[in-house]
């Protein structure tokens, strides 16, 4: 009779034991779940930072040509047309280590077998280019202007003559810095206002994207990509750079 009571005591007791460790992990799975679920919460914000800024250095590929049926004389009329280009450009102000010598191209039309050579009215073309290379951006842009000085002086400038101007910003690395720290503090600010408003509370990052700088024409041209040749962007003096970053907050359980 004892026996059968103390078996009864031991069965209520391990029972009950059962029943407080089944409470218990089902407590610890609870909350595990609950902080899952909670850092599962969190929130994609973007922030802008842009600065508008002026070319610093100018490049202009001058492209000439000369032709003609003499070799000898198309080869000395290209020498001569490149000594007046280069003399023009060192009398409107630039230096002499601004301005180089470039390509050199020879083409015989009887060469090539696909032309009807007979109908031709000369045989050799010589494409060369005078390259400057200045940070005297606004003398650039008011030389290219006088170009017609040259074709008065018997130079035949190609039809690259002015598309072969570029004005470059190489300045990039001083601003950013800058730039990338306003775009991050832009983000948390949106980051905090978006908190503030669903009524929650911003904690630890989850992940950051730096993002791409991007530069377009500050006159309206677009560049989509990082190191795109934009014609608007080549030639466009002053020049918006732009950048956009991506940052995930968790929310605060």
């Amino acid at each position: 009779m004892q026996e059968s009571i103390r078996c009864k005591i031991d069965y209520i007791i391990a029972a009950f034991i059962l029943a407080g460790g089944i409470a218990l992990g089902g407590y610890f799975i609870g909350n595990s779940f609950l902080k899952t679920r909670l850092q599962d919460r969190y929130v994609t914000v973007k922030g802008l930072s842009e600065r508008e800024v002026a070319a610093n250095l100018a490049i202009w590929n001058i492209t000439i040509k000369a032709t003609g049926n003499n070799l000898n004389e198309v080869n000395n009329k290209i020498n001569t047309d490149r000594n007046t280009v280069m003399d023009f450009l060192i009398k409107q102000g630039f230096q002499t280590d601004e301005v180089e010598i470039g390509s050199y191209l020879v083409t015989d039309l009887l060469a090539q077998t696909y032309r009807n050579t007979t109908s031709e009215e000369f045989r050799y073309i010589i494409n060369a280019s005078i390259i400057l290379k200045t940070s005297k951006v606004e003398l650039v842009r008011k030389v290219t202007q006088l170009q017609n000085l040259l074709v008065q002086q018997g130079v035949a400038i190609g039809a690259e003559g002015y598309d072969g101007l570029s004005y470059e910003f190489t300045k990039f690395n001083e601003i950013k810095p800058e730039m990338l720290e306003e775009a991050i503090k832009n983000a948390r600010k949106a980051a905090l206002k978006f908190a503030e408003d669903s009524g929650n509370k911003i904690g630890s990052l989850k992940r950051a994207n730096q993002g791409t700088f991007t530069i377009s024409s500050a006159d309206g041209g677009d560049r989509n990509d990082e190191y795109s040749n934009s014609q608007a962007e080549k030639k466009s003096i002053r020049k918006k750079i732009r950048l956009v970053t991506t940052l995930e907050y968790f929310f605060k359980e």
